[in-house]
């Protein structure tokens, strides 16, 4: 059995509430956790199953050669995506669960052929992209649930760059060339772009050398949303979702973008204490949620920022503590679990995986019920939010089998809500936007509150993080 997996056999049917890993969430504050035997190695492709696959690095550069990775969150999981410019000819996609501890496979490689490593091109013969060194060009778009690139440095001995824009599918398992329209980011390099998404829009926000777009997987295009021009290498960005920032940091660069204003405020976010993650090639970047706080990693060090007083601090240092980063840096690979309100880092594929636990307690993990044969999943978006969520139920003929309310951790009701309250959203799906408010109309304090359901006698429940 997976650890932190519950499972409720009743007489009409089976419950299964998936709840994050025990062994996590029981860390205690500021220590890390190296993950016994996870190290990624063993998944690769062997070079006598896939000729010519291995280039000059092997495996090893879908890790560490300027490549980064993204975090599904409905799953639990860090994907991880590399490779690239004659380090490593695969195109497979890894992931690593964080339920049971895991790494898989989700894709094999396109096994590369001659013209794969004298000609550039992507998407490759067979439809699926090139490998690449990836930068922080990837994110996972909890609106779509796809897994989004964009950019890189290709699998081929010139390392020639891509602006294709692509979107990889968990349900279908395959590949989709967007092809979006609007201008694409990479204008005077498709190197080094970064990227994050934010949950409040939907959008993915990605910078190059000279501004910063927004890419809308609704109308699949792409928007130029401001021109900062700016030193250009090695960087990883975020979003605070607090505040609607969009931070970049590493090789000397800091930038923070206000998504409400649409306008460059850096001058307003000078900080102290951080040198070493602003001059870090590609260091590791979160905002946690939790703590509102972003936090960093940069050879080995943890920086947390506190957002009031505008200063880095640097994190006692634990008695173990992974190795330094390797050449490429760090990029997307390390982030932050919502449902282990803890930190996830891949640092090689001969390492194991390490788990950062900045502040004490749970996350907020994904919560699914089977009864009767029928699915019944909850979900919100955005979730952690400032003024409304929309929480949906998926697998139920009529919302009247349902009962909801909204409570405190305390475990008092705040809010009952009748099935009036919930739109029909398409076949079997229904939804709800809670304004935060409860039932005298009035906005409790932001924390942690409890949207909970009864379904023919079976209890869910699914946390709401309100900022």
């Amino acid at each position: 059995m997976k650890p932190g997996l519950i499972l409720l056999f009743l007489t009409a049917g089976i419950a299964l509430i998936s709840a994050a890993n025990s062994t996590i969430q029981s860390m205690a504050p500021n220590t890390w956790l190296s993950v016994p035997n996870t190290k990624m190695r063993p998944l690769c492709p062997s070079e006598a199953s896939c000729a010519g696959i291995s280039a000059i690095e092997g495996c090893g550069a879908v890790v560490w050669s300027w490549s980064g990775g993204a975090f599904d969150t409905k799953r639990n999981r860090m994907i991880v995506w590399g490779g690239g410019h004659s380090a490593y000819m695969g195109n497979e996609m890894y992931a690593f669960d964080l339920d049971n501890l895991t790494w898989s496979r989700i894709t094999n490689p396109t096994c590369p052929q001659t013209q794969y490593w004298d000609n550039c091109q992507d998407p490759l013969l067979d439809g699926n992209p090139a490998g690449r060194h990836t930068y922080d060009g990837l994110a996972y778009m909890e609106n779509t649930d796809g897994f989004f690139a964009h950019g890189g440095s290709l699998a081929c001995a010139l390392g020639s760059s891509t602006r294709v824009t692509w979107l990889y599918n968990f349900a279908t398992g395959s590949w989709t060339n967007k092809n979006p329209g609007g201008t694409k980011p990479g204008q005077g390099q498709a190197y080094c772009l970064t990227c994050a998404y934010d949950p409040l829009t939907g959008k993915v926000l990605m910078r190059d050398p000279y501004s910063i777009y927004a890419y809308n997987v609704s109308t699949n295009g792409w928007t130029t949303l401001n021109s900062f021009g700016t030193n250009w290498q090695d960087m990883t960005s975020t979003i605070d979702t607090k505040r609607r920032l969009f931070f970049t940091a590493g090789s000397g660069e800091w930038f923070v973008y206000d998504i409400s204003a649409n306008t460059n405020v850096t001058g307003q976010w000078s900080t102290s204490g951080g040198s070493a993650v602003i001059s870090s090639g590609a260091p590791g970047l979160a905002y946690d949620p939790a703590a509102d706080c972003l936090v960093a990693v940069a050879n080995a060090t943890v920086y947390v920022l506190n957002m009031a007083t505008k200063s880095w601090t640097v994190k006692s240092a634990a008695s173990v503590v992974p190795p330094a980063e390797h050449h490429g840096g760090t990029y997307g690979r390390f982030r932050y679990s919502p449902a282990e309100n803890a930190f996830i880092f891949v640092n090689s594929v001969d390492d194991n995986v390490w788990i950062y636990k900045h502040t004490a307690g749970a996350g907020t993990s994904a919560q699914k019920s089977f009864t009767r044969g029928i699915a019944v999943e909850i979900s919100a978006f955005p979730n952690p939010f400032s003024s409304t969520t929309q929480i949906s139920l998926a697998g139920m003929e009529k919302i009247e089998d349902v009962r909801a309310g909204i409570y405190a951790v305390s475990g008092e009701k705040i809010k009952t809500l009748s099935m009036a309250d919930f739109l029909k959203a398409g076949d079997h799906s229904f939804s709800y936007v809670w304004n935060g408010l409860d039932a005298r109309n009035r906005r409790p304090a932001p924390g942690l509150y409890i949207f909970r359901t009864n379904f023919r006698g079976y209890v869910q429940t699914w946390r709401l993080l309100m900022q």
